[in-house]
């Protein structure tokens, strides 16, 4: 399998994994897609990931809000 970079250059991806991701209350599986590189970023969460919590992410403020058992959770960028 090969995945897009954001610069559109294709890699190989040589392993796909799942983990298990809490963010506030909820747990979810993530799936990760492991290539060879330069790393721009730790990692990168698509869209799947964005809309199973319902949630909202902005880039702007670098932070992540989602909503569990009526509550409001903001989930921010460590420095």
């Amino acid at each position: 399998m090969r995945v897009k970079g954001f610069d559109g250059v294709q890699k190989k991806c040589v392993e796909i994994i799942t983990l298990l991701m809490k963010v506030g209350n909820k747990v979810l599986q993530i799936l990760f897609y492991i290539t060879y590189g330069k790393p721009y970023f730790k990692f990168i969460l698509g869209r799947p990931w964005i809309d199973e919590m319902e949630g909202v992410a902005s880039t702007l403020h670098r932070c992540f809000k989602f909503c569990f058992e009526g509550i409001v959770y903001k989930v921010e960028v460590d420095e």
